[in-house]
């Protein structure tokens, strides 16, 4: 078929009808006798390609559409889409007469950007004849096939290559995502984040794409329909982590790789399934003589067969193997053979079979015993480690060594691919490496050096979260961390510390479950109270609950009722920003009881400000102005000025929320010089903000304009995404009252599109304010 399409294209080129005679200079379309003025385009479709000599199906092969929706769109039962037209115009050399038929509307509405975000192919691909037949057949007879197997059978470079062969099949481009369905973090992608990037990506803007699962989904196969798009998914879950991505039109097809047989895509779904195997003996010698060359599997075959049958011909082991091969070119195979066949023996089950078990296992424990001691121990000591990936110094900390020889010992796995860079300066595993690497951990390290080990990893996090978060936020009230260990890192300035903790965002709260999980409870709830400065400013939901619980669950074993108190005060305040209004009043509450009995005044003034700020926002304001009242006498009775400004703010929000905007102001113009006096930057804007609302409410228009932009500029500079969208928001309500709709769109959208990247509670408000209530692409 390829071959054909080659020839048709050529003969068109030259102006010859396929199979007839070259016409002598080939005609252009001027010359062609073809009127296309005031013609449909479908008409002057098909007497373009009957000039040309084509057939309908000739087209189809060159085009990539299929036959029935360029005879549809000839005959006028279809439109003609600018792609259609386009992709036409090239083949038929038209010079773009065609998509000047095009109807200006659709030429303007269609935004659609052809996405191209294939994964680059994998090198040295061998093998997998069979499989590759069968995504082909599927591709013709199914919208969607799954591909299934065993971790390390090749799943994804299988799909990947056959992606990128299979590419010039859909002219209007190709999606990939990783589902992360069996990530170690336990953190698998959702659809509906899914859905909004491929939207994203398709060309739609962020203020049109629309909340909720099933809007997007829908959202998508509207955009697809009458396309041909390739998608592809990789590391799937579940079925219905993928439901939602199946597109409705014909010339799109889906590609799934997963772990699990997800059985409901086929039943319910048509799907066709493709389950891979290790492969066979043929195809895992031809791998291996394109890793280490087709001259040392010759001279050697049946030494290259055993190692083969002792990879279970599984394409992770195999690459392994041939790695350590490639490492010692003056060792003959037989050896290393040998040396594969001695480890067998002590293998345990590790995938799906038992053969399968040990042969990978077997491939993994001989590149581990071949490793330098240090390289071994560095190895074993990562298995440890329940993060999503780590850095140089958080490896460095966990061995007890210095920075500099723990990036050699990385950089010496990564090249064995017992690890791999997922970034510069930060490496991950293999989930089944990462399932030895712990084994090892377990046979070759005592529960004294792993506990060790643990504890420096630990320790490391918490002093280093600690470091930051002074620097993110210096006034904060924290728990005391401790004396820092030798590993600590020093941040130069403010964006340095965001930028470690957004690189460890994933790791923050898997650190703060391990640390629960190893009895380690004391670090476990610290822990998570040194990452509360980057929780409050980023407002990465899942992993702030997630933290905190663990924390507490940690405190409440330990018995202990100051760091009990700590995680109620932060899951008191996430539970607020969701809008969790009764879980938030019970953790305050709780934590109030605590810090009354234990004595501490500065916690127990900090717990009444917020007990404040919940029952203001639960509507309860007599009651929070005599909890606020409360707070404001105890700081000044203690001499804390941040908790003075806080509640001299918080009272002032309230008087604001009773209609008494002249009490309102004098209160939070006091919080403002507190807060400007301390240099609390985050503080500052909270009240430049209300300020401007309590304007707006005076219809002082440009008082509240002015102090609302002088708000979102500290924000921003703070990198105080969720502050931000607060302020575009008001804004824009502003802007809408003095009749300024332009600039009030523009504050809306953008504070939309912050609040749909973080899941925020406020996305419904704002797409009511856009008037975009059915999800539809907004004016």
């Amino acid at each position: 078929m390829i071959a054909r399409d080659e020839v048709c294209r050529e003969e068109v080129r030259r102006g010859r009808r396929p199979g007839g005679t070259a016409r002598h200079g080939g005609p252009t379309f001027a010359a062609s006798g073809v009127s296309m003025e005031n013609a449909s385009f479908g008409v002057a479709l098909r007497d373009l390609r009957r000039e040309r000599g084509l057939s309908l199906a000739s087209l189809s092969a060159l085009t990539h559409y299929s036959k029935g929706y360029l005879s549809r769109i000839e005959t006028g039962e279809r439109p003609p889409t600018p792609l259609v037209a386009r992709r036409c115009d090239e083949v038929l050399r038209a010079e773009g007469a065609l998509a000047g038929l095009v109807p200006a509307r659709r030429r303007h509405q269609d935004g659609f950007r052809r996405p191209a975000q294939l994964p680059a192919a994998p090198r040295a691909f061998a093998g997998r004849a069979a499989a590759l037949a069968e995504l082909d057949d599927a591709r013709r007879s199914h919208q969607m096939v799954v591909v299934s197997g065993p971790a390390g059978v090749g799943k994804t470079a299988t799909a990947l290559y056959w992606s990128h062969r299979a590419a010039p099949r859909f002219p209007d481009g190709c999606l990939f995502a990783d589902l992360r369905g069996f990530d170690p973090t336990g953190a698998p992608a959702e659809p509906a984040e899914v859905l909004a990037r491929f939207l994203r990506d398709l060309g739609c803007s962020p203020a049109s794409i629309p909340a909720g699962l099933e809007p997007r989904a829908a959202r998508l196969r509207t955009l697809l329909d009458g396309r041909r798009v390739l998608i592809v998914v990789d590391n799937a879950a579940t079925s219905d982590q993928v439901r939602p991505l199946i597109p409705g039109s014909a010339g799109c097809r889906l590609v799934v790789t997963s772990r699990s047989r997800l059985s409901g895509l086929v039943a319910r779904d048509g799907a066709a399934r493709l389950v891979l195997a290790p492969l066979p003996e043929y195809e895992a010698l031809t791998q291996l003589g394109e890793a280490i060359g087709d001259r040392r599997v010759a001279e050697e075959p049946e030494a290259a067969a055993e190692i083969a049958r002792r990879c279970g011909y599984l394409p992770l082991a195999l690459r392994i193997a041939a790695e350590r091969a490639q490492a010692r070119p003056s060792v003959r195979l037989a050896a290393l053979a040998t040396e594969l066949a001695v480890t067998r023996e002590r293998l345990n089950l590790l995938a799906t079979t038992e053969d399968e078990a040990t042969t990978v296992r077997s491939v993994f424990s001989w590149s581990y015993r071949a490793l330098p001691p240090d390289a071994a121990r560095m190895f074993r000591l990562l298995g440890l480690h329940r993060g999503a990936d780590l850095g140089v110094p958080a490896a460095a900390a966990l061995a007890g060594t210095g920075r500099s020889q723990a990036q050699r010992l990385l950089e010496a796995l990564a090249a064995v691919h017992l690890l791999e860079e997922a970034a510069s300066g930060r490496y991950r595993f293999h989930d089944l490496v990462r399932l030895y690497a712990a084994e090892c951990a377990e046979a070759d390290e005592s529960a004294e050096d792993r506990s060790a080990a643990v504890r420096r990893l630990l320790g490391w996090y918490l002093h280093t979260a600690d470091a930051a978060g002074r620097r993110i936020d210096p006034l904060r009230r924290r728990a005391e961390s401790g004396p820092p260990g030798e590993q600590l890192i020093t941040f130069a300035g403010y964006a340095e510390a965001l930028d470690w903790f957004d690189a460890e965002r994933a790791n923050l709260a898997a650190v703060v479950r391990h640390a629960a999980g190893t009895g380690h409870t004391v670090l476990a709830w610290r822990l998570a109270d040194a990452g509360g400065s980057y929780f409050v400013l980023r407002k990465p939901w899942a992993e702030w609950v997630s933290a905190y619980q663990a924390g507490l669950t940690a405190a409440r074993d330990g018995k202990d009722e100051v760091g009990e108190a700590w995680m109620l005060d932060g899951l008191a305040a996430v539970h607020r920003d969701l809008g969790s209004l009764d879980e938030a009043l019970e953790c305050c509450e709780q934590a109030l009881v605590i810090w009354r009995r234990v004595g501490d005044r500065a916690a127990e003034c900090a717990s009444l400000n917020d007990l404040g700020d919940i029952c203001r926002t639960f509507g309860r304001t007599a009651t929070a102005l005599v909890r606020l009242r409360e707070a404001l006498a105890l700081s000044r009775e203690i001499g804390g000025a941040r908790e003075t400004a806080t509640a001299l703010g918080r009272i002032g929000e309230t008087y604001l929320r009773i209609g008494q905007i002249d009490q309102a102001l004098r209160f939070l113009s006091d919080a403002l010089a507190v807060f400007t006096k301390l240099g609390d930057r985050n503080g500052e804007a909270r009240v430049l903000d209300t300020m401007g609302v309590a304007y707006q409410t005076l219809r002082c228009g440009d008082r509240a304009v002015d102090l609302l932009r002088a708000a979102l500029q500290v924000r921003r500079e703070l990198g105080d995404r969720h502050g931000a969208a607060t302020t575009l928001l008001h804004l824009g309500e502003v802007y809408r009252d003095v009749r300024e709709e332009a600039p009030a769109r523009v504050a809306l959208r953008e504070a939309l599109t912050i609040c749909e990247e973080s899941d925020d509670p406020r996305v419904g408000r704002l797409r009511e304010l856009l008037g975009d209530r059915r999800g539809d692409a907004l004016p």
